[in-house]
């Protein structure tokens, strides 16, 4: 049983955000790693000590403080990547040139299937990885204002688009809302079938400076593997700069 704060023996220590006790010194902050399970704190000013034993130690006043939230954990990890991580600011620019339309499944961790680092590459999600006129903003924006010039399109298996029907999920927001949405959900059955047509949207595109390299590729959620995707043949590209 630890001696209480401030007695002899005990080196005093400090709460965290969440209300955890940290031991004094850096080698304290270091090692400190937020839980997401409640820890019974004695409560200060919990109306005298109780008699005996662990009894005197507990007293009346212990609660279990709440479990820290999702958000809560994302602030302590950053503080911790500003401190301990962060190598410094990078270029705007991507270093490769390159533009990434993806999926946005957590399952995914695209950096590490493409090989690319911070810096290297824009990474352009949504669900499904699909082409729609928000990622068509995107891509001109980052071939105008910050140089790239390959557009690479990767989709995967097990998707959740495969799993939807348009009508159905309109007909429920219209009953849900009362509004029947204006948007399409883009969704689709062959991943491979669609990253061909999403090529096809992307060389069709009055906006963009580079259709000539775009390429793409299916992610199988089941074994890690990447596949590439045939490129549709028969569309004649404008010349790029």
């Amino acid at each position: 049983m630890m001696p209480p704060e401030g007695a002899p023996g005990r080196r005093p220590g400090r709460l965290s955000r969440g209300g955890h006790r940290r031991g004094g010194g850096r080698q304290g902050l270091r090692s400190f790693a937020p839980s997401r399970t409640g820890h019974r704190l004695a409560a200060a000013g919990s109306g005298g000590e109780a008699s005996g034993g662990e009894g005197a130690e507990r007293g009346a006043g212990w609660h279990t403080p709440p479990a820290m939230s999702e958000a809560d954990e994302i602030r302590e990890h950053a503080d911790r990547y500003s401190r301990d991580g962060f190598a410094g600011m990078l270029p705007l620019r991507p270093s490769r040139s390159l533009a990434i339309v993806t999926c946005m499944d957590s399952r995914m961790p695209i950096f590490a299937i493409l090989g690319l680092r911070p810096g290297e590459a824009h990474i352009i999600r949504n669900a499904g990885g699909v082409v729609t006129d928000d990622v068509v903003r995107s891509l001109l924006l980052s071939q105008r204002l910050m140089g790239t010039r390959e557009i690479v399109l990767v989709h995967h298996t097990d998707c959740g688009l495969t799993k939807i029907s348009e009508d159905r999920m309109r007909s429920e927001l219209e009953r849900d809302t009362g509004m029947r949405p204006w948007f399409a959900f883009e969704s689709f059955q062959d991943p491979y079938a669609d990253v061909k047509q999403s090529i096809l949207r992307l060389r069709r595109s009055p906006f963009l400076v580079h259709r000539d390299r775009i390429s793409g590729f299916v992610y199988e959620v089941e074994s890690g593997l990447l596949h590439p995707v045939d490129a549709p043949a028969g569309i004649d590209l404008q010349a790029s700069d």
